[in-house]
């Protein structure tokens, strides 16, 4: 509970970390009760609980949160509009010198917040849809043709950075070295004048890493999840609207279309999940190198 610093409580989809920090809390008496910032990208929409295992109930209301529907199913959300709508609690928070958590799994928010904007303008539609059109393997080479660290940054299937960072530098000039070592951004984050304490965590037993995913897509499945889904697009939602796209609600689309049956949409859930935690683990592994 310093003042000047901000527990980051970070792992991949299912590993327990908003269990285990409420557990924590709890156990704590404090003198100000901390701001909690959920960086989780599927918590942000209002309408989808069950997908998103946000906190609900009791774990809801006992603690002050940030970043949990913040949103509306049909908006896209950048980690710039993210610090945008959190801002004033976030704000709030460091000025009154009140203690802050960082809770997710969203590696994006979590390094808009704790290191700021990266340097660079937004991209432009034209030269992206060109680029990728021109193919993304041709793109990414180029790339590592310019800097070699590019190829340890990013993976060729990675299409999204691929084509934004081939905007930031063939469009926009920059290099490696000013888009990840310069110290010359003036729009740096908030969270410059504290200290980050960031605890990673994992599966407790990685080996059974799918065993767990799968059981939390059951549980899901039979709090209903698929209701959810329905009830969302009872609202005007479209299918294909930004919230729906999320790990899971997708699928589902698929099922309540009659494309696949349960057993499959449970199984197409299950391997999206497989690919999340693992772009998740692979990351924090960087992570934690860099913090050592």
């Amino acid at each position: 509970d310093s003042e000047n610093e901000i527990l980051s409580v970070l792992g991949p989809t299912a590993s327990g970390k908003t269990n285990l920090l409420l557990a924590f809390l709890e156990r704590r008496s404090w003198k100000i009760r901390p701001l909690l910032i959920s960086l989780d990208s599927v918590a942000v929409y209002r309408y989808l609980d069950i997908g998103s295992a946000k906190p609900l109930g009791r774990d809801r209301e006992n603690w002050e949160w940030a970043g949990i529907d913040i949103a509306l199913p049909d908006e896209k959300l950048s980690a710039a509009d993210f610090l945008n709508k959190i801002e004033a609690q976030y704000l709030g928070a460091i000025q009154s010198s009140r203690p802050i958590v960082f809770v997710g799994g969203s590696h994006f928010y979590e390094r808009f917040l704790v290191e700021g904007p990266a340097p660079g303008e937004a991209s432009d539609p034209e030269f992206l849809k060109e680029t990728e059109e021109g193919g993304l393997e041709k793109a990414y080479a180029k790339l590592c043709e310019s800097d070699s660290r590019w190829s340890e940054k990013i993976h060729v299937n990675d299409s999204y950075r691929v084509l934004r960072y081939s905007d930031l530098v063939f469009r926009q000039g920059l290099n490696y070295q000013e888009l990840f070592f310069s110290n010359n951004n003036e729009s740096r984050s908030v969270t410059r004048s504290k200290t980050v304490s960031t605890l990673v965590l994992d599966y407790p037993d990685p080996i059974q890493k799918d065993e767990i995913l799968k059981k939390r897509i059951e549980k899901m499945w039979e709090a209903g999840w698929v209701y959810e889904h329905k009830n969302v697009t009872r609202m005007g939602y479209a299918r294909d609207c930004p919230g729906l796209q999320c790990v899971g609600y997708k699928e589902i689309s698929h099922y309540l279309d009659g494309n696949v049956t349960e057993m499959e949409c449970l199984d197409l859930i299950l391997t999206r999940h497989r690919q999340l935690a693992k772009s998740q683990r692979t990351w924090l592994r960087s992570l934690k190198e860099k913090l050592r």
